[in-house]
C-alpha cells in the first residue's frame, strides 16, 4: 500500500501505523474497515495504479461444496445445500461522514450462489470423490451427520448434505441408518424426504435436538450407544 503514497505527511502516518500492531489490530477487528475506507481516512492523496493494486489483493481460494444429490436422479441437475450468513459490520458511534453506508459481511461464495438468477452462468470445477458406494452396496451403511454431542466422539462429524446422495442411491442396501443431530425441529433438513424413505423401509432415521428447549431427546452419543450393536471381531 505504501508504494502508492506520494505525500510526506501521509507516508509518516502510514509508517507509524505499521509500527503500531495494537492499533492495526483495533482497526481490523473493531472498526472493520474496508480497503476503500482505510485509504479514504489515512491515504486520501494516494494515487492507485490498477496493476500494482491487483498484486497486493488477497487471492480467493476455491470454495469446496459437496453435491447433495445422487448422480442419476436428475440427469441435468446437481443439488447443493447452502447456508447464507449475513453479519452487520456497521459500528454505531463512528464518524457518519466516513461510514455513510450500512455494510454487511455476506461471506465469500454461498451468498453469491443463493442469489444467482435462473440462466446465470457459474464457473466451477468438479473433483472426484475419494469415497464410493459401489463397494459397499451390499452392506448396510451407517451415516452420522453433524449435531449434538460430537465433542466426545473420536472421529469427525460432517454435515448431512453428502449423505443425501447415498440414501437416494437405489442400489444401496435397505438397512441403512442415519443419525442426525441439529438444534431444533426447524433445522431438521430433508425431513419430509427422509420420513417417506423411512416409511418405505429404505432407511432408519434417528434425530436429536440440542437447543429446542422442549424435547427430551437424547444426545447424539446416547443415540449411537443405544441403537448400534457392537460387532465382534473375528
Amino acid at each position: 500500500m505504501g508504494v502508492f503514497l506520494s505525500d510526506s505527511i501521509e507516508c509518516e502516518i502510514y509508517n507509524r501505523l505499521l509500527s503500531n500492531t495494537k492499533l492495526l489490530a483495533t482497526i481490523r477487528n473493531e472498526l472493520c474497515l474496508t480497503l476503500a475506507e482505510f485509504a479514504e481516512i489515512f491515504m486520501p492523496k494516494a494515487r492507485f495504479v490498477l496493476a500494482g493494486l491487483v498484486q497486493i489483493l488477497t487471492k480467493k481460494v476455491p470454495r469446496p461444496y459437496t453435491i447433495s444429490s445422487f448422480y442419476s436422479t436428475q440427469a441435468c441437475c446437481w443439488n447443493w445445500l447452502l447456508k447464507s450468513t449475513r453479519a452487520d459490520l456497521l459500528n454505531h458511534g463512528l464518524n457518519p461522514e466516513t461510514f455513510h453506508k450500512r455494510r454487511f459481511y455476506k461471506g465469500a461464495c454461498s451468498d453469491y450462489l443463493c442469489n444467482a438468477k435462473p440462466g446465470q452462468v457459474i464457473k466451477l470445477f468438479k473433483r472426484q470423490s475419494v469415497f464410493s458406494t459401489l463397494d459397499v452396496a451390499i452392506a448396510p451403511m451407517i451415516m452420522i451427520a453433524n449435531g449434538t454431542g460430537n465433542e466426545t466422539l473420536n472421529f469427525s462429524i460432517i454435515g448431512i448434505a453428502p449423505f443425501r446422495a447415498f440414501w437416494q442411491d437405489p442400489n444401496l442396501n435397505n438397512g441403512n441408518v442415519l443419525f442426525f443431530g441439529c438444534r431444533s425441529p426447524s433445522h431438521e433438513l430433508y425431513s419430509v424426504e427422509l420420513r417417506a424413505l423411512q416409511d418405505q423401509g429404505r432407511i432408519q432415521v434417528h434425530v436429536c435436538y440440542s437447543r429446542d428447549g422442549v424435547s427430551d431427546e437424547a444426545p447424539l452419543t446416547t443415540l449411537l450407544a443405544t441403537n448400534l450393536r457392537p460387532r465382534s471381531r473375528t
